[in-house]
Formats: C-alpha cells, sequence, structure tokens
C-alpha cells in the first residue's frame, strides 16, 4: 500500500506540473473606446516555463486572441518572471491568460516589418509607415489601399533656441541611430536618437523618438524626449515641438478639442491657403497661481477660449485625416497645437505663451514659481541668486498619432483621447499576482472582507498624501509629474508648500512602493501617480548626457 499510494502521489505531482494554469486578465477602461492596444504585464511564479511562447490568451468562449508576448525579465534560474503582454482587442471583453510548459501559442499573421532604405517598413494592415536613419521621426505613411498621409522627409522634429536659430532632427548631420526594441507579430516598437543640428551643423540638443505600432492599427504611440545636452545658462529654447503633415488638395477642416473634460466638445475650423488656427494653453493652475486660460484663433483672431482645453486636434483633407492627442495637454502647459491645411504642428514648448523654456532661477522665479517665491528662505530676490542649470535633464512627452480615412469623427477622437491620458490597464488578476512573488516580496492581495479596517487605512492614507495635489497643483512642463512637497504651511487663508529640499526630490522610496499598492489592489489612483512621477524622476533626476566636467546640478 505503502508503495502504490507513493507511485499516486508522484503522478499527481508530474501531472499538476505539466498541467496548464490560468489567470484572468483584467482590462480597466474609463474611456469606453471600442477597440484599443492592450499591453500589460504578466507575472509568473519562478521554474514554470523559459520562453514566452508558452503563454496565449484566451476570450470569454475559450477561443485563442492572437497576441504577442516578450520575456520582460526573468529569475536567476532563467525562467520567465514577467511577460508583456500585447493585443488589440475591446476593453469591454473577457480575457484569460493561459501558459505552462505544454502550452503552445499559435502564429499570428500580424505586422510585415521589412528593410527598407537602411530602415524598416512597417505594414500593419491598416497603414503603411517608413522609419529610416534620416529622420527622428516616421519618415512618410500611407493608409492601407488609399490616401497618402504624408511624403518622405515631411515629418519633423524642430527647435527654436534662444538666439533664434532653427534647428531639425533629421538629415545626415542628425546622425540618426535606429534600434528595434520589439519587432514581435502584434507590436512593432523602434528606438530612433540623434541630434538638433542647424542649417549649418550646429548642434543644440538631443532628440530621442520611440514609435509603437499596433496589428490592425493605423495608430501610432509616439514617445518624444528631448535631451538638454548644452549649459542652460547659455542656451536655452523658445519653442519646440514636431510637425505631422497631410497631404491632399483643396480646402481642410480642424477640429479642435476645446473643453479639457472627455466629451465630444469641440470647434470646427475650415482652412485654405495661408490660414491656420491654433489651440494655445498659456496658463493653467500651478504652485500659489490660480490662473487658467486657454484661446483658439484663426489667422490670429481669437474665436473661442476659456480656462483649459482638451488634448487634441484633427486635420482632415481629401478622404483622409489625422487626429493627433498629446497626454495631459493642459497640465502640460504652455502647449498649442496648430493647424494649416498642410499639417498639424504640436508645439510642446509654444513660442506663443510668451516665454521662454529657461531653467535659470531668476527666469523660474519670474515666469514659473511666481508668487510662491515670496515664501522661499530670503524671499524671491535670494531665490533668484542660486545657480541653475538643466544641462543633461530631459523632457518627455507622450502622444498619439491617429490616421483615419474620411472626415473627423468627433465622438470617436474624444474617446480616444481619454484613452491615451487614461489608458485602458490590461493586468493580471490581483490574486495571481501577489501569489508569484514577481514583484520581490511577499503581497497581500486586496481584502476589503478580512481586512476593511486595514484596507480603508491604507487607502485613506495614500489619498491624504496626495491631497496637496489638489490645493497646491504640480503642473506645467518643469513641474508636471513631481511628488508633493513635504511641508505646507498657511499663509492669509491659504496652503503653501515650503521650499523644502526643493531640489532633493525627497520622496522616501515613493517611486517604487506605489507599485506594490497598484499591484495588490489595481486601483488606478496608484497608477496615475507613479507613471507620472516616475516619468518625472527619470527625465530631470537622471543625466541622459555626459557633460563632461563642467558644472550640471542646480535647482531645476
Amino acid at each position: 500500500m505503502k508503495t502504490t499510494w507513493t507511485a499516486i502521489g508522484i503522478l499527481v505531482c508530474m501531472t499538476a506540473a505539466t498541467a496548464a494554469e490560468r489567470c484572468e486578465l483584467v482590462v480597466n477602461d474609463v474611456s469606453g473606446v471600442e477597440e484599443w492596444p492592450l499591453v500589460g504585464g504578466l507575472p509568473l511564479p519562478e521554474g514554470l516555463i523559459d520562453d514566452a511562447a508558452h503563454i496565449r490568451v484566451l476570450d470569454a468562449d475559450g477561443n485563442e486572441v492572437p497576441c504577442q508576448a516578450d520575456v520582460a525579465t526573468t529569475y536567476r534560474d532563467g525562467s520567465v518572471r514577467w511577460a508583456l503582454m500585447s493585443m488589440v482587442g475591446s476593453p469591454q471583453a473577457k480575457y484569460t491568460a493561459e501558459f505552462g510548459p505544454d502550452v503552445t501559442r499559435a502564429p499570428v499573421d500580424g505586422i510585415k516589418l521589412t528593410e527598407e532604405q537602411g530602415g524598416f517598413l512597417i505594414d500593419t494592415g491598416a497603414a503603411q509607415f517608413l522609419v529610416a536613419p534620416g529622420n527622428l521621426l516616421i519618415e512618410s505613411a500611407r493608409l492601407s489601399g488609399g490616401a497618402e498621409l504624408w511624403a518622405a522627409g515631411e515629418c519633423n522634429a524642430y527647435l527654436i533656441d534662444n538666439q533664434g536659430r532653427r534647428a531639425t532632427c533629421d538629415g545626415p548631420a542628425a546622425e540618426i541611430e535606429l534600434r528595434t526594441l520589439k519587432s514581435g507579430p502584434v507590436r512593432v516598437v523602434l528606438r530612433t536618437e540623434g541630434w538638433y543640428v542647424t542649417g549649418d551643423g550646429q548642434r543644440l540638443a538631443r532628440g530621442v523618438a520611440r514609435m509603437s505600432f499596433f496589428a490592425g492599427s493605423a495608430l501610432v504611440k509616439l514617445s518624444h524626449s528631448i535631451i538638454f545636452t548644452e549649459d542652460t545658462n547659455e542656451l536655452w529654447l523658445r519653442d519646440y515641438g514636431l510637425t505631422v503633415p497631410l497631404s491632399g488638395q483643396g480646402e481642410a477642416t480642424a477640429t479642435f478639442d476645446t473643453d479639457r473634460a472627455f466629451d465630444d466638445t469641440a470647434s470646427e475650423v475650415r482652412l485654405s491657403g495661408d490660414d491656420t488656427a491654433a489651440m494655445l494653453q498659456s496658463e493653467f493652475p500651478h504652485f500659489a497661481e490660480t490662473d487658467s486660460r486657454f484661446a483658439l484663433t484663426r489667422n490670429g483672431e481669437e474665436l473661442t477660449g476659456g480656462d483649459a482645453c482638451g488634448e487634441w486636434v484633427d486635420l482632415s483633407r481629401g478622404g483622409a485625416g489625422i487626429t493627433v492627442a498629446v497626454r495631459d495637454f493642459a497640465e502640460q502647459f504652455p502647449k498649442e497645437l496648430e493647424a494649416s491645411a498642410d499639417g498639424i504642428t504640436v508645439h510642446l514648448w509654444p513660442e506663443r505663451s510668451g516665454k521662454e523654456l529657461d531653467f535659470r532661477a531668476a527666469t523660474l522665479v519670474r515666469d514659473y514659481w511666481q508668487s510662491w517665491a515670496d515664501y522661499a528662505p530670503g524671499g524671491a530676490e535670494k531665490l533668484a541668486e542660486y545657480p541653475s542649470n538643466a544641462q543633461c535633464s530631459s523632457k518627455t512627452h507622450e502622444l498619439w498619432i491617429m490616421p483615419h480615412a474620411g472626415e473627423a469623427d468627433v465622438e470617436l477622437a474624444a474617446r480616444q483621447a481619454h484613452a491615451v491620458c487614461r489608458p485602458a490597464l490590461m493586468l493580471a488578476d490581483a490574486r495571481h499576482t501577489c501569489a508569484t512573488r514577481a514583484m520581490t516580496w511577499p503581497l497581500q492581495p486586496y481584502d476589503s472582507e478580512r481586512f476593511r479596517p486595514e484596507e480603508r487605512m491604507l487607502s485613506d492614507f495614500w489619498d491624504r498624501l496626495v491631497f496637496p495635489y489638489e490645493v497646491f497643483p504640480m503642473t506645467g512642463v518643469i513641474g508636471w509629474g513631481v511628488n508633493p512637497y513635504l511641508q505646507y504651511h498657511k499663509h492669509d487663508g491659504r496652503w503653501y508648500s515650503d521650499y523644502y529640499r526643493i531640489s532633493g526630490l525627497v520622496e522616501y522610496g515613493m517611486r517604487r512602493h506605489v507599485w506594490n499598492l497598484f499591484a495588490r489592489s489595481m486601483d488606478r489612483k496608484y497608477y496615475e501617480y507613479a507613471t507620472r512621477f516616475n516619468a518625472h524622476a527619470a527625465d530631470f533626476e537622471m543625466h541622459h548626457w555626459d557633460a563632461g566636467d563642467r558644472y550640471v546640478g542646480g535647482l531645476a
């Protein structure tokens, strides 16, 4: 009997070891978009699989869904610790991940990636894009079986410095480097990096772009970073951004999102000849300032305005169009979306704001900190004397380029912009995540039944921690995403943040531990904070270029 039971036990263990395991993939979406690229992490227990090919996704009926699985990290034994899952689907649908040594994912007939002109031609099935070494951005684009969106060399990234010099990140002098980060059948990610150079070859800054393309979709996710390679006490910017052209003939129609609420409020402007229309967010509540202002103009004449505009503009012409949405457009003021019959210009810092992207302390006091500077030790005059240099830091923006056939669909554009700013999150069920211990240390999944007081305490503590954002908002190109300051005082009935360790970014581990709160609860409030703060810390608290022995640090 003893031998028999031992044999049965061994058989059961072997069966369990080779059986497929499943985990619900929860899609958290607040936009209501019907179809969207879904990308999310799937944690796995140590030693289970050593190849992401042993993962697949099933729909509610048990049918396999076309997807891509990439290994993100591994355990010390080489087994997969985190897999990055990519698919294009409905955020309202039910999905399940299945994984194990005996699981095999079916091949996907998705994106066709071919080498061309020293770069890559990406055919998603809905559009074709050429990314070549001569351009930081997409060299050319067209809709499948339809209109050309823009021709070679028309799309570019540009800047104008404090001396009025114009530089672009394209051409041989830019020395563009092109790398493939992901090359799967569902998602292709390319990275480009090069110099912003003037017409006479002077290097003013460095640009980095990460472009994501998705099977069956014409949407492009673009992450754009500018690296301040030069001493910002000598060189700063009046304007910088990127142009997205639109080919075609005849009159064009520009549609602007004129309400910060995620609804279908929009203003339509007809454009022909040399007409231009622009939506400028020049001010937004920040620090102790409460002013907020945007204006939509046509040929310089104001059409409408208000406190805060939305995130997108659409330009349609000749049976095709392009929608461009910038994540948290108003919050990252100043910003401007400009449209002409020939294309869209995204001013990530607009000269028409009347201010310059200048990191010197005196300029920050005058144009950015403003009345808050009066409460610094020694007051605004003393603060303006401090050394400040942003050399080697960076600023990153996330935007989506969304081509389409026909005229603009305002309702669809509004939903897509909502998905850009508040992304649809595809998450592994929290119980599974905690059970795998892939987050390094043990985690207890959110449980309001057994641990109701404890869960309320954790949630309430976090809300109190970030509440200062509501009364003293950290916004703007420079401050968007910074963690709440640590000390506050009340003056004339209003709360102000103290100038406490202003350049130290003291956050006591918040940028890391917030991900544990998110993993165990899947509560969006942790994600919204974490993505913003991690982006800010990566931009302004890390060196992105080697400046040698020159002075770098300071307030910026």
